[in-house]
């Protein structure tokens, strides 16, 4: 876990800038929050914080990847609306029978040839600005 982080810099901006955006960003979104930052350390830095479950990479998207917290580090599981038009993801507290539901869906699902990290639900349709 976290234990194994060492807290450079760099790392220190990526957190901050998440924690200010309060939805998973992508690392376009990092990039064009602080022109300074390097896109190989931004790359390094979030699969160096994944690796130690601070952050969960989301394919949310199918040519992007999204950051967020992992849920031991909020404290709470998200449901994730992703738009169809533009792509921007939007990111609630999960209900406890939602995690339950999607939890036993993932279950169901395992078998003796598949088996799943987790479940994570995940909706789609269009945003205010994409239904115009």
């Amino acid at each position: 876990g976290a234990a194994g982080l060492r807290y450079t810099s760099g790392r220190r901006r990526l957190v901050e800038i998440l924690g200010r955006s309060g939805i998973p960003l992508t690392v376009d979104d990092f990039l064009a929050t602080d022109r300074r930052l390097a896109m190989s350390s931004v790359y390094r830095d979030l699969h160096h914080l994944c690796d130690v479950d601070v952050l969960a990479r989301l394919s949310l998207v199918h040519d992007r990847h999204h950051f967020q917290f992992t849920a031991d580090i909020i404290g709470r599981r998200e449901l994730h609306f992703v738009c169809a038009g533009c792509a921007t993801v939007t990111a609630v507290t999960s209900p406890r029978a939602v995690d339950d539901l999607v939890a036993r869906a993932a279950r169901r699902a395992s078998t003796s040839a598949f088996r799943t990290d987790r479940g994570r639900l995940v909706l789609s349709g269009r945003c205010s600005a994409c239904r115009v």
